[in-house]
């Protein structure tokens, strides 16, 4: 009796040691089949290596010598004057009480990001940084133009630096999340603790991205807007600018694109929960809904059939999913994939240990997925 427990605390033991060594050792094999069945893209960037959202980090994903990744993703806010910048948060600063809706480009050039310490709960929270932690990686990041001053989403300037600069000179892929905070009204309904949207605040958002976007794809030889994906918690966001590009003014941009480069984000409905829209065809009216009626995982069915947007303005029309890789399943790929519908998944982040964040990986592309974002890169050579 006492030997068999000394053999099984033994067989313990090595399994434990083996279990320890997976990250370094076995990575490469369990995601032998990765590259041939997703499409990888770098969260904020190549987040892992750089500070997040800063063309550092998008120059490192697409742009640079060491570029890997088919596409990089980034979040846009508005600024007073009207111009694009890219931040998951509204106030990244070290200032944490300056917000980017209130500055002006002119103030915004002058403000450092904050590299430590923990998200403003002002913020809406963020499934990614469930922590808080700004830098998880403990990067060293300089104060200079690249890394920790915020980034344009466009910088006209020859050689400039900005987010769509870095896709100018290869075929990867922007992948431009619509936030919300830009466009919210400036009264809170305090009975009902929630923020309204300001429809023409949205307009002006969605057609200074088009617009940035128009200037870009002439710069790269008219080769960039068919490679941009639009993702966003918001149905009234993703319809806006489906309605936009329609116009023609944006010289029929929408027939050059396809539905599944407009991708709505799904989670388990926590994000964003005290935000309401005024635009009745989009939204509940209930306070406490998200903006965008039956945002939850379970109900993705509205978006690959198209009924999410049915209405006079925009009537049926499907769109990819975007949705938290812990709740992608197989069965909901193979519905998608039987509609024509993509999907992808966020975010395989630093949350996981290593060697669960690359399982996952494997898992989702063996069962199809077909694009996965994530922080990290897996080199699967």
């Amino acid at each position: 009796m006492r030997r068999q427990t000394k053999k099984v605390l033994i067989i313990a033991i090595a399994s434990f040691t083996f279990v320890g060594i997976l990250p370094s050792v076995l990575v490469p094999t369990i995601n032998s089949k990765l590259i041939a069945t997703s499409h990888l893209i770098g969260h904020r960037g190549w987040s892992a290596k750089y500070f997040q959202n800063t063309y550092a980090a998008f120059n490192g994903a697409v742009g640079g010598e060491h570029a890997k990744f088919w596409g990089a993703e980034t979040d846009l806010q508005m600024d007073h004057d009207g111009v694009i910048w890219c931040s998951h948060y509204i106030n990244p600063f070290e200032d944490g009480s300056k917000k980017i809706n209130v500055l002006t480009s002119a103030q915004i050039k002058a403000e450092y990001l904050k590299t430590t310490g923990s998200i403003d709960t002002s913020t809406l929270p963020s499934k990614a940084f469930p922590t808080g932690a700004l830098n998880p990686y403990h990067i060293n990041v300089p104060h200079d133009a690249d890394n920790d001053q915020l980034c344009l989403f466009w910088n006209s300037e020859a050689n400039g630096k900005g987010y769509l600069n870095s896709f100018l000179n290869n075929q990867a892929h922007p992948i431009i999340e619509l936030k919300i905070e830009s466009v919210l009204g400036d009264t809170a309904d305090s009975q009902h603790n929630c923020m309204t949207i300001d429809n023409t605040k949205v307009i002006t958002f969605i057609d200074k991205i088009l617009t940035d976007i128009e200037a870009a794809n002439d710069a790269s030889n008219h080769t960039l807007l068919s490679r941009c994906y639009f993702v966003s918690f918001f149905d009234d966001l993703l319809a806006a600018t489906i309605t936009e590009m329609k116009d023609s003014k944006f010289n029929g941009y929408f027939n050059d694109i396809n539905h599944n480069q407009f991708q709505k984000l799904l989670d388990d409905g926590g994000v964003g929960r005290y935000i309401l829209s005024t635009n009745t065809n989009f939204t509940n009216q209930t306070p406490g809904e998200k903006s965008g009626s039956n945002t939850h995982f379970k109900n993705y069915t509205k978006y690959i059939d198209g009924s999410w947007c049915a209405s006079s303005e925009l009537p049926k029309y499907p769109i990819g999913l975007d949705v938290y890789y812990a709740f992608v399943t197989s069965q909901m790929i193979a519905k998608a994939h039987e509609n024509g519908v993509e999907v992808n998944c966020w975010t395989a982040d630093y949350t996981r240990t290593e060697i669960a964040e690359a399982l996952s990986l494997d898992i989702l592309a063996k069962s199809g997925c077909d694009y996965i974002t994530t922080d990290q890169w897996y080199d699967l050579k």
